[in-house]
């Protein structure tokens, strides 16, 4: 199994890319300039969180004291996209005529993506104990 460290960055890169994925796929070809900056926002301000998680040097136990406020605001926006996009597909399967939910195959990469960059990343805040007798088998 992955350590901590790396599956928070499988995670950001499965965020970054269904983000992407959505300001392109959600957002109209006629439409007007504040609808594509408002599509931005979401992978603007996890590109501004990613650089606070990233710019921490050192093993994953100094990067969780030294960048605490990058890991508390990614794991909230992981929460936001995990949730929203649920909602989404729970939307599109109840009203797919609507304007909001996920509907075509387009938007269904997007929100598995989403998901489960969401998903890892939250994974990441569980606590892992180890058996002490798996500890004590692994030092000798």
């Amino acid at each position: 199994m992955a350590n901590t460290r790396t599956r928070q960055i499988i995670g950001i890169i499965l965020m970054a890319a269904g983000w992407g994925w959505a300001g392109a796929n959600f957002t109209p070809s006629d439409s007007q300039w504040w609808n594509y900056l408002l599509h931005a926002i979401p992978i603007l301000l996890l590109l501004v969180l990613s650089l606070g998680f990233f710019s921490v040097s050192g093993d994953h136990e100094r990067a969780r004291t030294n960048g605490g406020w990058a890991n508390v605001g990614l794991s909230i926006f992981a929460g936001i996209s995990f949730i929203g996009y649920i909602v989404g597909i729970i939307l599109g399967v109840i009203n797919p005529s609507s304007q909001y939910g996920i509907s075509t195959t387009g938007d269904w990469v997007a929100a598995v993506m989403l998901i489960l960059g969401g998903f890892v990343w939250l994974t990441t805040l569980v606590p892992v104990h180890r058996d002490n007798a798996e500890i004590r088998t692994a030092n000798r």
